[in-house]
């Protein structure tokens, strides 16, 4: 059984709005997952007041061990696979467990403008 699960600061302040469209999205995602990989559905996408990036994706665990963010690569794709911004991610923060989705936003620091090129997807790098 796969189940949705939220980091303690996203509870506490998140809005009942946008807490039901992240169940929506994760509902629908759901059934598409597949087993034995790490995966990430698109939440929202935004740039703040420094002209960071700002993915907010949910973290969509499906294999055996508990995924944590610790010098990992994190690419920004655009939907014909060109890269658009990369970062290496380390917080204690990120802990999800195995059969577990969470919601997350990565920062990808002075990236902001690649919006203008329209939706992208996040991939881990190997």
């Amino acid at each position: 059984m796969h189940s949705l699960v939220f980091q303690e600061k996203w509870a506490s302040t998140l809005s009942e709005k946008d807490r039901k469209e992240i169940e929506g999205i994760y509902s629908q995602s759901v059934p598409h997952l597949q087993k034995g990989m790490i995966g990430f559905t698109s939440i929202w996408q935004a740039k703040n007041h420094r002209e960071d990036l700002l993915i907010s994706v949910l973290i969509q665990n499906t294999t055996k061990e508990a995924f944590v963010l610790e010098h990992t690569v994190v690419s920004y794709l655009a939907e014909d696979g060109t890269q658009l911004a990369q970062h290496i991610f380390t917080t204690n923060q990120i802990h999800v467990e195995p059969n577990t989705s969470m919601p997350w936003t990565f920062i990808f620091p002075g990236a902001g403008d690649v919006l203008e090129r329209g939706a992208g997807r996040l991939v881990l790098v190997d």
